[in-house]
């Protein structure tokens, strides 16, 4: 008897998790860094960096997940009290890996990306307190492999606070479109 329960245990973990569904826009998004628009907030599919111990990641980190027909949009949202040229984000979606920095710049180059990044604080001045960073980014799909089903995706970030310790933080699912 304990064969079967042993045996039921391992096939109904092998079973993967269902996937976690990206929402449709319900209009036009306006690519700023500021994630404004009702959609972000209200429809999006959102979850916050855990650490690897499992507990919230601090600084605070947040990924939103977005799509239309022809686009993925992605909003990347990173407290931070000194944002450093060298901060960033990477993006990975199936075989997709990107690189989101603190200065604006993504690789690598995909046809048809487009992004904004929107700071407030000063860049590489550890003399003031910045609060925050923020990045829309709009890659078409059939870069993402998402337009043929789930794909595992993940957010990641590490950080260097002014007290000298780094730290990061990640987010990962399997995701589809809605």
């Amino acid at each position: 008897m304990a064969r079967w329960g042993l045996l039921f245990a391992l096939v109904a973990c092998s079973k993967a998790a269902p996937a976690l569904v990206i929402p449709n826009t319900t209009g036009a998004l306006k690519i700023d860094g500021e994630l404004g628009e009702a959609d972000w907030n209200d429809r999006a599919l959102r979850h916050g960096f855990t650490s690897a111990n499992g507990e919230a990641s601090r600084p605070f980190s947040e990924v939103r997940w977005l799509h239309d027909a022809k686009n993925l949009y992605v909003g990347l949202y990173a407290a931070d009290e000194n944002i450093q040229s060298r901060d960033f984000f990477e993006l990975t979606l199936g075989q997709l890996v990107l690189h989101a920095d603190a200065t604006g710049k993504i690789t690598p180059a995909v046809a048809g990306l487009t992004s904004a990044i929107d700071s407030d604080g000063t860049l590489d001045d550890p003399s003031n307190d910045d609060e925050e960073w923020v990045y829309e980014i709009v890659i078409p799909l059939p870069a993402t492999g998402l337009a043929t089903g789930a794909e595992l995706v993940r957010a990641a970030r590490c950080d260097t606070p002014k007290d000298g310790i780094v730290r990061c933080g990640a987010w990962s699912g399997r995701v589809e479109l809605e």
